[in-house]
């Protein structure tokens, strides 16, 4: 690897790595040190100060497979759903749809006639009703 391209490689990751926790890192420095290929291992250790165990270990997490999609958000957090905070909902969209629905009553997806935006001014007088 050239020397240009060990600054630029040097520049972004200087850019990258303090934003990232420590699993992200090494996953990030493995990610380079493979794409680079021989001695990718080495040459990321030394632009990023990372230890080469540790750039080993992020590779060997990389070739295995994640048994869940590890989430940065904790379970639950966010608003409820409109559903579940008002449980009237469907049966009133139903209403107000229903009038104005094509298509075949058995599928699942059926075409109306109204905009968005009659839905929701219509949705909001009947809630407020």
């Amino acid at each position: 690897m050239n020397k240009k391209l060990q600054d630029e490689l040097k520049i972004k990751l200087s850019g990258v790595l303090p934003e990232l926790n420590e699993r992200q890192r090494r996953i990030l420095l493995a990610a380079e040190a493979e794409s680079i290929g021989y001695g990718g291992i080495k040459i990321l250790s030394n632009i990023s100060g990372a230890a080469v165990s540790t750039i080993r270990r992020g590779i060997k997490e990389l070739k295995k497979k994640p048994k869940k999609l590890i989430s940065v958000r904790r379970e639950g957090g966010g608003r409820k759903r409109s559903v579940e905070t008002n449980p009237e909902l469907t049966k009133i969209l139903q209403e107000i749809i229903e009038p104005e629905t094509r298509g075949d009553p058995e599928n699942p997806l059926r075409w109306t006639c109204k905009s968005v935006r009659n839905i929701s001014d219509a949705l909001k007088k009947k809630i407020r009703c």
